[in-house]
């Protein structure tokens, strides 16, 4: 669920304490339900979140996505077999 749709649902403006509890509720509901959670970019350091929201890839590109990703930049990790692994 992103930030927009948590206000458009409750009333609650981002950086409210009604919003906090609300984002906690989803947290909490989310990691006891064994599934990922995901958030706006700007939460790319609280806890449990795996997975984050970006502006436009357009956007990204202008910004430089290297330079605005940081240490998050490329933890993909490398095929061993497959199409995609390297040629021995």
């Amino acid at each position: 669920m992103r930030p927009a749709e948590i206000w458009a649902i409750s009333g609650y403006r981002r950086g409210t304490p009604d919003y906090g509890r609300l984002i906690n509720i989803v947290h909490d509901a989310a990691i006891g339900a064994g599934k990922r959670l995901c958030g706006p970019f700007a939460w790319r350091d609280r806890p449990d979140f795996a997975c984050f929201q970006k502006a436009s890839e357009t956007a990204a590109i202008a910004r430089g996505g290297a330079a605005e990703l940081g240490p998050l930049k490329g933890p993909q990790g490398k095929p061993e077999t497959g199409p995609y692994a390297p040629k021995k």
